[in-house]
């Protein structure tokens, strides 16, 4: 398949997001993950520009798809931390976002066992999806997969309870 002009040249300006970002301390899976997802975006978009406009699209949609991700990763963690390491002291629950966290630590332990480990491992222990592909022998497509419907099944419990 060969690519024109544009084409071309949002993928040259994608390479180059991509070693901005990888410079910057992103995880390279998560950079290329956000990359393909502007890539996309624009392509989608069915604007034509030039290359000079393009460029700083392509940072913004990125930078803007970054922050999205690192907010939902930081409160997941949140909750992962909360409800999935032992605690040795329960607390009582006196407001709305208590009361909404223990419907969601409820979830949480109705999962099985394997998925609430594989939770523990990503959030808590902080493993990588390459590390989490390796120790369980399958690609880092499945591991994301696996994670998503995790997530999707936590939701949804928690959603019911309230």
């Amino acid at each position: 398949m060969k690519l024109d002009k544009y084409e071309q040249s949002i993928k040259n300006i994608s390479n180059e997001v991509l070693h901005y970002l990888v410079g910057h301390g992103v995880e390279i899976q998560t950079a290329q993950d956000l990359v393909q997802d502007a890539f996309v975006k624009i392509l989608e978009s069915d604007l034509i520009l030039t290359e000079s406009e393009l460029r700083p699209l392509m940072y913004t949609i990125v930078k803007h798809k970054y922050i999205d991700q690192y907010r939902r990763e930081a409160k997941f963690q949140e909750i992962m931390e909360r409800f999935l390491i032992p605690q040795s002291q329960e607390s009582e629950i006196n407001t709305y976002e208590d009361e909404i966290f223990s419907y969601l630590a409820s979830s949480l332990q109705q999962l099985p066992d394997a998925q609430r480990t594989l939770l523990i491992k990503k959030y808590v222990n902080k493993k990588t999806i390459s590390e989490l592909s390796f120790e369980y022998g399958v690609s880092p497509g499945v591991i994301k997969m696996r994670l998503m419907r995790i997530k999707r099944k936590v939701r949804k419990g928690w959603r019911r309870k309230i």
